[in-house]
């Protein structure tokens, strides 16, 4: 009908890291023609070297597969011949030869160790190396229509496990954590290492960007920390950070130690600790006398799965068999809202009591005290007042936007007594035994 608009079919344009080529992923049952493809290719800046054949083709052709339809036009053979080829410079010459990916526990670690570090350290994006005087490099025409050096990879020069080209081609930079190197298969990163043994007196504190496994236990007043994730064979007794997962097939038993895991911890059960997350906790035994936060949810559902005593925050919801203990002993289960904001909302209270304990000391008689001193106890009334009314009207504010967030959801196969449950900022105090109990709604 006249007037009507054709919707914007759903056309994804991806192009390769040098711009040298255009792709389109046409999803499932997408009715496109070849105007839709080149409104696509326009929109992503995609004007220089488009082949109509290749177009059609994808028109035709499967849904759900990445077609390319634009190649780059790479410099003439005299220009190659006259200007040369790259020249890369690499930021870690010392490194040759691939780096050991296991070391063993012994009188030597601390020297293995040194060594290895010394090799140098990366993290996700890093530069490992740089073209020498790309101005002088034979220069490439890209499907967006921009002329950059041209930057081809030769025998002497390849790419090896965890790097890549920059956008620009003129750099081979990381694409994960780890240890930078150089050797026959080009360069490349150790993103992992094993440590065969206990962590403790003869290692002492490990830290590592890549992944990290570790064949035995982390002792106590010891520590392993990593920008990727930690694998623990045995038990965790010591501190523990990583920004990806932890996964411990043994326990985590660690008074006084702090267990921070960007994406998630798993164990086998845990005691007596403190343990944080940004993604899932999932604890297959006993949850006992912690304190467990994280941003996502805690699972306690395996073979003698039970939660008793401590403190449990989490904002998607809670799973267990069983939450509190016959003897009442208090339990306490707070969700919906993130962890931050709960300890934000107990400092809060905290710092109150201080305050009123600070006002009533000083709200006695002070006509027999000297003028200065009376002018003095003014001036700290009124900061303390002051700052009463502050620390209110911040508490009311935090706890009134409890009421927008979701409550989460609690699942337990029975409560016993001392259970005190917090969704959102509706508490509810279990006194009795209750089986079988759902509260809450699943997150869409």
């Amino acid at each position: 009908m006249r007037g009507e608009t054709r919707a914007v079919p759903p056309v994804k344009v991806v192009l390769s890291n040098d711009r040298m080529g255009a792709f389109v992923l046409l999803e499932p049952e997408c009715d496109v023609t070849l105007e839709d493809l080149r409104v696509a290719l326009r929109r992503e800046g995609v004007t220089e070297g488009i082949s109509p054949k290749a177009l059609q083709e994808a028109v035709n052709g499967e849904r759900g597969i990445a077609y390319q339809v634009a190649w780059g036009v790479p410099p003439s053979e005299s220009s190659m011949e006259s200007l040369g080829r790259a020249t890369f410079v690499l930021n870690y010459p010392e490194s040759r030869g691939k780096p050991p990916e296991a070391i063993v526990v012994g009188a030597d670690f601390a020297g293995s160790w040194r060594r290895l570090l010394s090799r140098g350290v990366v993290n996700a994006g890093a530069s490992l190396g740089f073209v020498r005087s790309p101005s002088g490099l034979p220069k490439a025409v890209t499907v967006t229509g921009d002329e950059v050096p041209f930057v081809e990879l030769g025998n002497d020069i390849k790419l090896g496990p965890n790097t890549a080209l920059s956008a620009d081609g003129l750099k081979i930079v990381s694409e994960r954590p780890g240890i930078p190197y150089e050797d026959e298969s080009g360069i490349g990163v150790l993103d992992h290492i094993t440590i065969v043994g206990d962590i403790g007196p003869k290692t002492g504190n490990i830290s590592f960007p890549g992944d990290i496994s570790v064949k035995g236990s982390i002792a106590g007043g010891f520590s392993v920390s990593t920008s990727s994730n930690l694998l623990v064979s045995g038990n965790l007794w010591g501190s523990a950070t990583a920004r990806g997962k932890i996964v411990v097939a043994g326990g985590i038993t660690a008074p006084g130690e702090f267990i921070e895991s960007g994406a998630g911890i798993t164990c086998k059960f845990c005691e007596n600790s403190m343990i944080r997350s940004g993604g899932p906790i999932t604890v297959e035994g006993a949850l006992i006398h912690s304190v467990v936060e994280t941003e996502d949810r805690v699972d306690v559902t395996g073979v003698g799965g039970r939660i008793v005593g401590g403190l449990v925050r989490a904002v998607t919801g809670l799973r267990a068999n069983v939450v509190g203990s016959p003897m009442g002993i208090p339990t306490v289960v707070e969700l919906g809202v993130t962890p931050r904001l709960r300890r934000e909302v107990s400092r809060l209270e905290r710092e109150l009591e201080k305050i009123t304990a600070d006002l009533q000391r000083i709200a006695k008689p002070v006509g027999s005290l000297p003028r200065m001193d009376n002018m003095r106890l003014t001036r700290v009334k009124k900061l303390l007042q002051d700052r009463e009314k502050a620390v209110r009207e911040r508490l009311y504010l935090l706890k009134k936007s409890f009421d927008a967030m979701p409550k989460g959801r609690f699942e337990a196969e029975s409560v016993l007594p001392g259970t005190r449950l917090v969704m959102g900022i509706d508490v509810h105090e279990f006194t009795s035994p209750i089986d079988k109990i759902i509260m809450g709604a699943r997150r869409a």
